[in-house]
């Protein structure tokens, strides 16, 4: 079957709270806000989010969100670098982080614990059962 998603993070949960507040429920004790409109509480769901839409820095902007996580891959590719990502608070689930390497910015070591950033709105709902 052909995809035209490309590499994507799936991030599957339940949507909890309310229509003013939705959250997509990781794992136990993961809430991660949603843009609104968003599917009524109690819904199944999964969300795609793109490598190239999170960010491991340490500074946040009032539109994103922020996870922490443990990085457990760590690959070069070319002028590209590619991390994969453990979720402290939901760690079944798993994302890539994909970002441009440059001599000013420092490529976090195997193992490391990071701040992982994005906006709610990069997520895209593709699977309501």
């Amino acid at each position: 079957m052909a995809t035209f998603l490309g590499e994507s993070n799936k991030l599957q949960g339940r949507v909890e709270g309310s229509a003013e507040a939705p959250n997509l429920a990781l794992g136990e004790s993961l809430r991660i806000p949603l843009a609104r409109p968003a599917p009524p509480a109690g819904t199944h769901i999964t969300y795609v989010l793109r490598p190239e839409a999170i960010d491991v820095s340490q500074a946040q902007t009032p539109s994103s969100l922020t996870v922490q996580a443990e990085i457990i891959d760590r690959i070069f590719c070319g002028d590209v670098v590619r991390l994969r990502l453990r979720l402290r608070d939901a760690p079944n689930t798993t994302l890539t982080v994909k970002f441009r390497s440059a001599r000013s910015r420092e490529v976090p070591e195997l193992g490391s614990k990071v701040t992982a950033t994005w906006r709610s709105d990069d997520m895209i709902a593709i699977k309501r059962p």
